[in-house]
């Protein structure tokens, strides 16, 4: 019989052998697999509205680089400023252009 401050009954000649305690690397991975794929899609998320943000800026000023931004400026105010406020019909994008050449 087994009590709670004695040794088991010796009526065999087994050996008794300590159990480890349970480490914690097998909860480790899990967490550290959750943990780089929350950081992969943070980071991706990053680099998806960066690229977005960007081509969307392009998409609103199409053909004008970057570098000639501030030498266009006008001629873009202009050409929005007709397309938004223009009383007629819908303005020919390709008339517009031409004009303005």
């Amino acid at each position: 019989m087994y009590t709670s401050e004695s040794e088991p009954s010796t009526d065999f000649d087994v050996p008794v052998t300590p159990v480890a305690p349970r480490s914690q690397s097998g909860r480790r991975l899990p967490v550290l697999a959750l943990a780089m794929a929350l950081v992969a899609i943070l980071a991706g998320s990053a680099l998806f509205m960066s690229g977005y943000s960007l081509g969307r800026q392009t998409a609103v000023e199409p053909g004008t680089p970057a570098s000639e931004d501030a030498a266009f400026r006008p001629f873009w105010d202009t050409y929005h400023t007709i397309n938004d406020r223009y009383a007629g019909d819908d303005v020919q994008r390709d008339t517009l252009i031409q004009g303005a050449i």
